[in-house]
């Protein structure tokens, strides 16, 4: 990027990286510090033609997520 003088950083964060979940404390940690990376990179490169970006993607509703599977959980 240097080189070419402009380039484009995506990252791949989660929405888990602005709130904690439970039992996921791993993925959580990572994509926190995603996004933490994502922020220094970015005001590292402010002056120069070289974006960085983190993508915050939601989770999608499956068997873990479903409204169902949490009150069978709580019962």
């Amino acid at each position: 990027m240097k080189q070419r003088g402009w380039g484009r950083i995506i990252n791949m964060a989660s929405i888990y990286s602005t709130r904690a979940g439970r039992d996921r404390i791993d993925y959580v940690t990572t994509k926190t510090g995603i996004v933490g990376l994502t922020r220094a990179v970015a005001l590292e490169t402010a002056t120069k033609p070289e974006y960085v970006h983190a993508l915050l993607p939601g989770y999608a509703a499956d068997a873990g997520h479903s409204g169902q599977d949490r009150k069978r959980r709580r019962a």
